[in-house]
């Protein structure tokens, strides 16, 4: 159990767990404190000296790095005496004086936290004008470069490597002046957590090669979100720069403990596959024909009726990739217009195991990121799940004659035995966003979301609701999918009357119940509550920019509601 204590901060008492490190303290009151080696998940060093603060009082009051002093009753810290202010700045010049002035041409100018430092506790120009000896710029692996020259030596990467990628690869070599970070002698740095280092370098000296030649980080819009990959669903930042995609990077939230994203949550986004933004539908073997979405709402709408009419049967492909939102309004369906007693969910395969790394960050061998949302919708509408094999059988033997499937998976893997089904079934009806197999089975194809068009809920593997939100513009042609399902039920003749998603999140809160009953789809965790931050530092230093300490400008300031 956690005692609380009062210490005096400034002239004013504040109040916070004793034992606890006093520099978050002092953030979390809301007064701004410098700092470069410091992080809230990794060992402290007290290296840098830029958060010095002033402690104690009269004879007994000393300097100190306020990263390695500990909360406790009774405190008296000062934070704006001229002291203090003074040790600040001859910190920041000391690294400055290894740090290369590269600003005009770094990408990571304007989300720098030297240069952030140096404007607001620095002085205007340095004392010292010792010659420097250029470094040249190098790769480090995983599509990230090093640039020795604007390393201050915080050792964050070099602590990142040790505590939480528990992989080593990284290691201070020389000392004083040409002390520099470099890979161990026959390592490569091929964790799958290294992209965190570009987000976690204060000052530029780890980027990705990628982004070199991007737009820079004050023209691009940052969209609060949550990685879909895995399982675990991390908190992420999605940058658009003119409706494209630039990056994903981790998205800290102080409060939950959370600060990284995996590679694959980072990057994998680029491997997607061929986006398919208009409905189509088949013609011949290999061959499809682009139609209207009124034909294909009225050709999905006469096939299975037909079918019906003909003691067929409609089985239904929840996705375990999807929103709750999406999955519960095809849960609706199957039971009150298809009356469906075969309703499957569609996984993604299982890698190998849970991955565990330091901090409590873990890479989830369950690849779907909604898979117990999915089937909580599925048991919230009375319904349950069936295995595929006896879909499969009850195909073969003619019982379903029409299937309807929810790819909302990046890449939906079928076996064998579930192509041949899939292949053999009169009518098969796929909505999705990519080219994937069963995009390829399909007789009627619904054009739906991409991975970053979507809006809605998803539930990790740890029974936490997050929201996902819609970073980017659908193509013309597409459909959100909820939106889709709901001319669906249209045309078929159900009265849904949702005026947006957030009414049927509502409603799953009021049907479902469990974990969706309190949820408040507008203030969906501590994201809207100025809990939320972006990337630099892991997420810390940004924390304070939308706090409003620091004058920086921040682009999450225009993020979509």
């Amino acid at each position: 159990m956690n005692i609380s204590c009062e210490f005096l901060l400034d002239g004013e008492k504040v109040r916070a767990d004793v034992g606890t490190a006093l520099l978050p303290a002092i953030l979390q009151s809301g007064v701004a404190v410098p700092h470069l080696c410091f992080h809230p998940q990794l060992s402290v060093p007290a290296s840098c000296q830029v958060c010095t603060i002033g402690v104690g009082v009269g004879q007994e009051r000393q300097l100190r790095t306020a990263c390695n002093v500990m909360v406790e009753d009774g405190l008296v810290v000062d934070t704006r005496s001229a002291d203090v202010l003074a040790a600040r700045q001859q910190a920041l010049e000391f690294a400055l004086l290894r740090h290369a002035a590269d600003c005009p041409v770094c990408s990571k100018a304007g989300e720098c936290e030297v240069q952030n430092g140096v404007r607001d506790w620095g002085r205007e120009r340095g004392r010292f004008a010792e010659s420097r000896s250029r470094r040249p710029q190098r790769r480090l692996g995983a599509g990230l470069d090093l640039y020795p020259d604007r390393c201050v030596g915080c050792s964050r990467c070099i602590r990142f490597s040790e505590e939480i990628s528990l992989s080593g690869e990284l290691y201070r070599v020389g000392r004083g002046e040409v002390a520099e970070v470099d890979i161990a002698p026959g390592r490569e740095l091929d964790n799958p957590l290294a992209g965190n280092l570009v987000d976690l370098c204060p000052a530029g000296a780890i980027v990705d090669s990628a982004r070199a030649y991007g737009p820079p980080p004050w023209l691009l819009e940052g969209v609060d979100s949550v990685c879909t990959r895995c399982s675990s669903g991390c908190p992420v930042r999605v940058d658009v720069y003119r409706g494209k995609v630039e990056r994903v990077v981790a998205r800290g939230l102080p409060s939950a403990g959370k600060y990284w994203v995996c590679d694959e949550g980072r990057y994998g986004w680029k491997r997607e596959r061929m986006r398919l933004s208009q409905p189509r539908m088949r013609r011949g073997e290999r061959e499809w024909d682009t139609i209207s979405w009124e034909r294909a709402f009225a050709e999905v709408v006469r096939r299975i009726k037909h079918l019906q009419t003909g003691c067929g049967q409609v089985a239904v492909f929840l996705s375990a990739g999807e929103s709750n939102e999406v999955n519960y309004l095809l849960a609706r369906l199957a039971r009150d217009l298809w009356q469906a007693e075969h309703v499957g969910l569609f996984a993604h395969e299982i890698v190998a195991t849970d991955q565990h790394f330091g901090g409590g960050f873990v890479i989830r061998a369950d690849q779907a990121a909604n898979a117990l949302g999915a089937a909580e919708m599925v048991a919230g509408n009375g319904l349950g799940v069936a295995a595929h094999e006896s879909i499969w059988a009850a195909i073969e033997q003619g019982a379903i004659r029409a299937v309807y499937v929810l790819d909302g998976l990046r890449a939906t893997v079928l076996d064998e035995r579930a192509k041949s089904a899939l292949s053999a079934v009169e009518f098969l009806v796929v909505q999705g966003a990519i080219d994937s197999e069963l995009a390829e089975l399909a007789d009627v194809f619904l054009a739906g979301a991409g991975e970053f068009e979507k809006e809605g809920t998803y539930t990790n593997a740890d029974g936490c609701v997050q929201r996902v939100r819609q970073a980017v513009d659908l193509p013309s042609e597409a459909l959100p999918d909820w939106a889709l399902l709901l001319r669906l039920a249209s045309e078929l003749g159900m009265d849904w009357d949702y005026a947006g998603i957030e009414e049927i999140t509502a409603e799953i809160g009021q049907r479902v119940q469990g974990r969706y009953a309190n949820f408040d789809y507008w203030d969906a965790g501590a994201e809207d509550r100025g809990d939320s931050a972006q990337a630099y530092g892991g997420g810390w230093a940004t924390w304070l920019q939308r706090k409003g300490l620091l004058a920086v400008e921040d682009h999450t300031k225009r993020a979509r509601r």
